[in-house]
């Protein structure tokens, strides 16, 4: 099997998975989607979907079939997994190499709350913190402390309505959790088009194609390195940048798309 040209046309999972803070030590299953552009090696017969955790160890091995998408499900929340996809030809070799890894987001945490609930009152506070989802749950800790509607406003603050029986202490950030879904993504570019024009023209066009390539081979820290032009978000600006960018030029189907970035646009809501 052609390993290298075989990954090498693998597509960046397109997720957008969030993995979120455990309440309470209660484990709730979850899912995520990946998706993935299939391999030119004519010898691929199929693909392994790889679940690891934070370390990289193997925890299973999923075999997708001819599939270029699989849900993985029964994943914990408050569990970071990385994910990655190996093509293997009709004798089962799998390829040496394999799509890069895709990290879930780091577990949410509280980490100030503004404002003091009035005893006996729904009372709406702000929480400020990191890695909070869209969709993340905020819940009780604290006996005599209820929690109502609650509304993420980014990553990093939420607005949540409280109800708080007046007795011990005011309610604190500690007397409060999160917890984020292992949730379904949709195909990266599909959702976010726009990770491709590069320098915000409002059209991908040969403009951002030359400003990647004018800076091939930066790495983030660099200079010449700019989080915009690193599409995959992987930290190097290569040449996994520049395929998708030319594959929308040319209308080229297949293109590679780029997993979840840990900074960027694909922080945004």
């Amino acid at each position: 099997m052609n390993t290298a040209s075989g990954t090498r046309h693998l597509a960046r999972l397109a997720l957008l998975a969030l993995a979120g803070a455990l309440a309470g030590g209660v484990a709730t299953a979850g899912e995520i989607t990946l998706a993935w552009a299939p391999s030119s090696d004519e010898a691929t017969i199929g693909y392994d979907v790889e679940v690891l955790d934070a370390f990289d160890q193997v925890l299973e091995v999923i075999d997708a079939g001819v599939a270029t998408s699989h849900t993985v499900t029964g994943l914990d929340d408050g569990v970071r997994y990385r994910f990655r996809i190996r093509p293997y030809d009709v004798n089962g070799r799998r390829a040496r190499e394999a799509s890069a890894a895709i990290e879930t987001l780091p577990a949410p945490r509280i980490e100030a709350l503004e404002g003091i609930p009035v005893p006996g009152e729904p009372t709406t506070v702000t929480l400020s913190g990191v890695n909070f989802d869209p969709a993340a749950r905020i819940l009780s800790r604290r006996a005599g402390l209820k929690v109502g509607d609650a509304s993420v406003l980014s990553t990093g603050a939420a607005e949540v309505t409280l109800l708080w029986d007046g007795r011990g202490e005011p309610p604190a950030a500690g007397d409060l959790t999160v917890v984020n879904p292992v949730r379904k993504a949709e195909p990266y570019f599909a959702a976010h088009p726009e990770v491709l024009d590069v320098d915000a023209s409002g059209a991908v066009d040969a403009a951002d194609l030359a400003q990647v390539q004018a800076a091939f081979g930066a790495r983030r820290g660099e200079p010449g390195y700019e989080d915009r032009l690193d599409v995959n978000g992987d930290g190097v600006i290569g040449g996994e940048d520049v395929a998708p960018i030319r594959a929308r030029l040319t209308g080229r189907p297949g293109a590679a798309e780029p997993g979840s970035r840990r900074s960027g646009r694909a922080d945004r809501f």
